[in-house]
């Protein structure tokens, strides 16, 4: 598939997989146990995660909802494909999994609502230490949404990989209690960035901050 050999997903390449996803006819199910192996493949899972994370950044910079842009829901379409890969072929049922609803219409605007916060404290300018002593802590059922769904933990994970790369501290203090809670400790891409190995790379970026 030409759009998992490129870093970021075009605005095309998601429409060509809209249609061929929406054009699986009835007695044609099996070619979904296809995709979802490719989907599961870690540098197209790594693919699919950072064009979500760019998309919900449009989303922020557009004022849109997550549930109004067709290329969040198709990522996510796409992301459910690909950690359900290996229950799909284990059950031998070629069905696309059913999404959750609530993680498009009530995780994701968390999310959104998180990266809001972290563009406005970029402008105020006042000293991180002023945020740090009066952290927002995400709330109880963000805690259940990534402990209870895969999909929910592993744009967390990718969520958390950002702030830390933009050396935003406070961020990654607020979501760092979260994170422990990542749905069945799934490894889910490299073991290189597996649940622990981030948490330990930023406890280490939090130490050389300090």
């Amino acid at each position: 598939m030409p759009a998992l050999e490129i870093n970021i997903l075009t605005v095309k390449d998601p429409e060509n997989c809209r249609v061929f996803l929406d054009g699986i006819k009835k007695g044609q199910e099996f070619v979904l146990g296809d995709l979802s192996m490719i989907l599961c493949d870690p540098y197209a899972l790594n693919t699919i995660a950072l064009s979500m994370m760019k998309t919900l950044h449009h989303c922020v910079n557009n004022d849109i909802l997550p549930r109004d842009n067709i290329d969040v829901v198709l990522l996510t379409r796409m992301m459910a494909l690909g950690l359900g890969a290996w229950d799909m072929i284990d059950s031998q049922l070629f069905r696309e999994p059913k999404l959750d609803v609530n993680i498009i219409i009530k995780f994701l605007p968390m999310i959104t609502s998180m990266m809001v916060e972290d563009q406005m404290r970029s402008l105020t300018g006042r000293p991180v230490e002023e945020y740090v002593h009066n952290l927002k802590i995400p709330a109880d059922n963000f805690i259940l949404y990534i402990k209870d769904n895969s999909i929910a933990s592993m744009i967390a994970m990718y969520y958390t990989l950002q702030v830390s790369r933009n050396r935003d501290k406070v961020a990654v203090l607020q979501i760092l209690p979260s994170l422990v809670h990542s749905e069945n400790d799934h490894d889910f891409l490299l073991p290189s960035i597996s649940k622990e190995n981030v948490l330990r790379h930023l406890k280490t970026c939090l130490v050389y901050s300090s």
